[in-house]
């Protein structure tokens, strides 16, 4: 089964890079993004195990090289120093960790893949149409998502369940909505992120708006059903920043995105009742929703306990996957009780724990750089690209939130942001830039 899987995705995507290198980034980007992380083949031992994303990678990169794209000298690889760096500092902690293996496996996973991916992307897009194309494949990504995701809702059947061999639903996540992801949190965050890509694309009008306005309801409707207050409140946001950001037309489709909803709740009480007890139980310190609220910012504080032990932990950390092989005790200051470490809900948190204050940095200037960037290049933006430039910048901005609220341990997401901050940068080129390509190209 595990070879017919890697045959059905890989081999149709190996055949198209090699025929059409251009339609076959698009559609590996899709399908980095709609494909469960699960493994698919298990090396066993001390080696990474291959999940069908890290199956695609290797595939995308010899199409690269094979199209001679990688090391091609122009412009539309923004900022690759940036992320040279970040790579370099992110390999430091790695000196000072308690397990070396497990950090190399994370800094492979969540930080070489990654940078790989983005130098790839980046530079395969040559103009501000392909951007376009690169956001049209990670917004139907997410609409198929939602799509499995409203399936399992109604009829209990998941893919991933069904057909992904050696995966056994965690006893915790048995009553959960999961569709392709690893956590609800993680589906509704990914919904979130992909409802102001998809009110974007709606304003064109080619006739097919429809169809984005259905994405639209899918999206939102997927990102309830994940049942968790960061994704609800990130999409929330993202509609007020569409509507701020994006155009006049915009603001009048959000307003109708609103009455919308409000018909929804009034036909729909228990939705609206399902709302406000999460409003009122994120309020109320005593209850479990309030608790885990309180929770999430915790985290700051005990990193900061763990690691200000020794001033070498200050700096780089335990090293990158402690957080997964390192339980211990502390007390919360709500409850003022001693309890053992659950779970890492605060990705920044996190990250300080693991990296320390370098890798926090780090961190944080990175991810800083690139949406400060795309945010002052709107002026330079093609007319026709302001709306989509919108949602981009947008959607790059929900995760960012969505990293105080759970650890971001879905490739799909990694995938999902770089491949827009890719395009967001890309869609800035003016027509110099894209001749001076053209130039070099040739």
């Amino acid at each position: 089964m595990n070879y017919l899987i890697i045959f059905i995705f890989i081999g149709p995507l190996a055949w198209r890079l090699f025929t059409n290198y251009k339609q076959g980034v698009y559609w590996a980007v899709f399908l980095l993004i709609t494909l469960s992380a699960n493994p698919v083949l298990m090396s066993g031992g001390a080696m990474p195990n291959f999940s069908l994303q890290r199956l695609i990678l290797m595939v995308l990169l010899i199409g690269a090289i094979k199209n001679r794209q990688l090391f091609k000298e122009n412009n539309s690889l923004h900022f690759k120093w940036a992320l040279v760096l970040y790579a370099t500092i992110n390999l430091l902690p790695m000196f000072f960790t308690i397990d070396l293996l497990m950090s190399i496996k994370t800094y492979l996973s969540f930080t070489f893949e990654i940078v790989l991916f983005y130098f790839i992307i980046g530079s395969s897009i040559e103009n501000h149409h392909e951007a376009r194309q690169i956001v049209f494949a990670c917004t139907t990504a997410l609409i198929t998502v939602g799509v499995l995701c409203l399936v399992e809702r109604y009829t209990h059947f998941n893919p991933v369940d069904a057909f992904m061999p050696g995966y056994v639903r965690k006893d915790l996540y048995a009553n959960d909505t999961l569709s392709t992801f690893p956590h609800r949190i993680l589906l509704g965050t990914a919904m979130a992120m992909g409802w102001p890509l998809a009110l974007a694309f709606a304003q064109d009008e080619n006739g097919r708006s429809w169809a984005w306005w259905l994405g639209i309801g899918i999206l939102l409707l997927s990102c309830y059903f994940s049942f968790s207050r960061g994704p609800w409140i990130a999409a929330a946001f993202a509609g007020i920043g569409m509507f701020f950001l994006a155009g006049a037309s915009v603001r009048r489709q959000a307003l109708v995105v609103v009455g919308l909803i409000v018909v929804a709740l009034m036909l729909r009480p228990g939705v609206w009742e399902t709302l406000s007890s999460s409003v009122h139980d994120t309020a109320d310190t005593e209850s479990f929703k309030g608790q885990t609220y309180q929770y999430r910012w915790e985290l700051w504080s005990i990193a900061w306990r763990k690691i200000s032990g020794s001033g070498l932990r200050i700096l780089f950390g335990f090293g990158q996957g402690s957080t997964e092989i390192m339980p211990f005790e502390t007390e919360l200051s709500y409850t003022s009780e001693t309890t053992t470490l659950w779970s890492w809900d605060n990705h920044y948190a996190a990250t300080l724990f693991e990296t320390g204050l370098v890798g926090l940095t780090a961190f944080i200037g990175l991810y800083s750089l690139f949406f400060v960037k795309i945010f002052g290049a709107r002026k330079t933006v093609f007319e026709e690209n302001k709306t989509l430039h919108a949602g981009i910048l947008i959607s790059i901005g929900v995760l960012l939130f969505m990293m105080t609220n759970v650890a971001i341990f879905a490739p799909q997401l990694n995938y999902l942001l770089w491949a827009l901050i890719a395009a967001g940068t890309s869609l800035s080129m003016n027509d110099e830039e894209e001749n001076a390509y053209a130039d070099v190209a040739r």
